[in-house]
């Protein structure tokens, strides 16, 4: 019995999980030999198996890619099905649902923000008490509720809408 014991003993300290890694595959081993040798990346992955791959922990991917792109490289996106060398018509063609402008949505979130915080200044509630000019900093500096303007928006108009219709010079306003 005691040799089972010793014998579970030794062999489970002999391996070690060291959990999951991203595996690149570079196109030759002189490519894998600069990533490695290069100060930056070198920290951030190791060679495995074939000289041609690297090992990368999933919580060093993003400074990895960072890395290579100094050094000139991409990690192309995965898309199911392609195969490697597709050209970029096919990759464009494979990807699932529509393109996402995000210039125009950031356009438009900042937009919407700007028009809040427009509103907000030029509410008869603030502009008829300027001790609310300090309050409309601080919410402003707390940020939008949820990231969203349409729901700080709402948020800001139930709250104020109370003081507004007690006040005698109030008018309707609105978006």
């Amino acid at each position: 019995m005691r040799t089972l014991v010793s014998d579970v003993e030794r062999r489970s300290s002999q391996l070690t999980d060291l959990g999951h890694v991203r595996v690149i595959e570079c196109a030759d081993p002189a490519l894998a030999a600069l990533i490695t040798r290069d100060r930056a990346p070198r920290a951030l992955c190791r060679l495995i198996v074939d000289p041609r791959y690297l090992a990368v922990r999933p919580d060093q991917e993003l400074k990895f890619r960072k890395a290579l792109l100094k050094l000139g490289h991409v990690i192309p996106a995965r898309v199911a099905g392609l195969v490697r060398g597709a050209g970029v018509c096919e990759v464009v063609a494979a990807l699932p649902g529509p393109l996402d402008d995000r210039t125009a949505r950031r356009a438009l979130v900042n937009a919407s923000r700007a028009e809040l915080w427009a509103w907000l200044a030029e509410h008869l509630v603030v502009a008829a008490q300027p001790a609310f000019l300090e309050w409309m900093d601080a919410v402003r500096r707390a940020g939008l509720v949820g990231g969203s303007a349409e729901r700080t928006w709402d948020e800001l108009d139930r709250a104020m809408r109370p003081r507004a219709e007690t006040d005698e010079n109030y008018r309707s306003w609105g978006r």
